[in-house]
């Protein structure tokens, strides 16, 4: 008797400390995906959490809840991952502990829900290499790949006073009347760019001195590895002795950032009225595309 008793003693304090362990392990797994999560790593930030869901046996309201939230911030990313985020919701609902978990999280995870029942998405989020840009602009507010009639509601006062310029049957480009340096291009109903002009016809040198600071300032401060594309193009005049200009363009595209800066140096020799040749630049950044996909 004695010896079962010894070991049962010896079963039962094993297994606890094998909970003890597998507690432990959750909570630092947990701790781990938080720490993912605030660094824009949600995919890593779910790889963790889902680790702690096996240490405990099953996934409690607080491990649901930044599931969802990672999830969330995926989907806005790619709806693939929509279905993933339903089923986190669903799960999250039935949680044993879903009742006293703290409410104004079980809130913010029954707007996403509602959200998902209107309109089937969550719409596109801003990353934060476009937040980066939008701050550059000195805007807020604004998407791509989102809807005209979201960014028209968010944006009232704008559209309110902006022109609307067709470009064929599809496009669209808003710009202000007395403010041309910021517009919104649209095709399809979808926002495929927004840019604004740093610097329009900015007097330089023959080298293009201003012109390439702020390039490079750019190009320096965006980083990464962008996509350099030159373009030249020129005019002559009629007759040819009144001169005419070159123009040249250099644009930087981040593909996978959907970011992009283009500047273009203007050379003009057009001698109609006996000018002297003259230099000029021209920056504009954006966010989205140059060109609609």
């Amino acid at each position: 008797m004695k010896q079962l008793f010894g070991l049962l003693f010896f079963v039962f304090m094993l297994n606890s400390g094998y909970a003890q362990s597998a507690s432990a392990e959750a909570k630092a797994a947990y701790l781990l995906a938080e720490e993912e999560f605030g660094a824009g790593k949600y995919t890593a930030a779910i790889d963790y959490l889902d680790q702690a869901t096996a240490k405990l046996g099953n996934a409690n309201a607080k491990i649901l809840y930044l599931k969802i939230m990672a999830l969330r911030e995926l989907a806005q990313q790619d709806e693939a991952n929509l279905e993933p985020l339903k089923n986190a919701i669903a799960a999250f609902e039935k949680a044993p502990d879903f009742s006293t978990f703290n409410e104004e999280k079980q809130l913010e995870v029954m707007k996403i829900k509602l959200k998902l029942s209107k309109d089937g998405t969550l719409g596109k989020s801003v990353s934060p290499f476009e937040a980066s840009v939008y701050s550059r602009l000195g805007i807020s507010g604004w998407q791509v790949g989102v809807k005209l009639e979201d960014m028209k509601a968010a944006h009232p006062d704008y559209f309110s006073k902006a022109t609307r310029t067709p470009m064929g049957d599809t496009m669209e480009v808003y710009l202000l009347p007395d403010e041309q340096n910021f517009g919104v291009s649209v095709k399809n109903g979808k926002v495929f760019s927004i840019g604004k002009v740093l610097n329009a016809n900015e007097k330089d040198d023959a080298s293009f001195s201003k012109g390439y600071a702020q390039f490079n300032e750019l190009k320096n401060y965006f980083g990464g590895n962008p996509e350099e594309k030159v373009t030249n193009q020129s005019y002559t005049a009629t007759p040819a002795k009144y001169g005419g200009y070159k123009w040249v363009s250099k644009t930087l595209t981040w593909k996978n950032k959907n970011v992009y800066v283009v500047v273009s140096f203007l050379t003009n020799e057009t001698t109609t009225y006996k000018e002297p040749v003259s230099y000029t630049s021209h920056i504009s950044i954006g966010v989205g595309y140059l060109e609609a996909q």
